[in-house]
């Protein structure tokens, strides 16, 4: 199902990839994400702007560490 974005997506999703600085490209993410159609059609691709904004983030708490299942039993 297609996107349908307006031109104003497409000028924020430039910044980002012109962005120098994480501040810069997180604050063009968050622009993206605001500005997208919320509908089933844009699922995936809030979903991926999401996980963008993380990985960014990481660089303002380096010392957070995700949580992963370690394979040990419960109990």
């Amino acid at each position: 199902m297609p996107a349908n974005l307006p031109p104003m997506y497409f000028e924020a999703e430039k910044r980002f990839r012109d962005g120098k600085t994480p501040e810069e490209k997180i604050e063009a993410l968050e622009e993206m994400l605001a500005i997208m159609p919320k509908h089933k059609g844009t699922d995936k691709l809030k979903a991926d702007l999401r996980r963008k904004i993380k990985s960014f983030s990481s660089f303002f708490n380096p010392e957070h560490v995700p949580c992963r299942n370690t394979g040990e039993p419960k109990g």
